[in-house]
């Protein structure tokens, strides 16, 4: 039983003055998963990146822009069991910005390890 999916943003999105979802996936059977995710950004703005299961916070990347550093790209991963229709989901935080472009720099991606 093959499960995996992967999305990308394709364009910059923020900064927002609230969270706002950037990606989500439905479990679509239950077992044990494996998602990654990658936030670039490339302007002066800080960057903030949350995956969360079922509303509930599990990992953050987060990376503060200086003068002298715009570009970066941070990545996290986590292993989470789900039961089938559970949600994961990805949010840019407040006042922080994500970049991606057709290059694919800012990703959401999980898989399937054991059903």
């Amino acid at each position: 039983l093959s499960q995996s999916f992967s999305a990308s943003l394709s364009e910059t999105k923020g900064p927002f003055n609230t969270d706002i979802t950037l990606v989500y996936k439905h479990a679509p059977v239950s077992g044990i998963y494996y998602f990654r995710f990658t936030a670039f950004g490339m302007t002066s703005k800080h960057r903030r990146v949350s995956l969360y299961k079922g509303g509930q916070l599990m990992v953050t990347v987060t990376d503060r822009s200086t003068p002298h550093d715009g570009e970066d790209s941070g990545s996290n991963g986590v292993t989470l069991q789900l039961v089938e229709g559970e949600e994961v989901y990805t949010r840019l935080i407040a006042e922080h910005q994500v970049y991606d472009d057709a290059a694919h720099h800012t990703t959401f991606t999980g898989f399937l390890i054991s059903a």
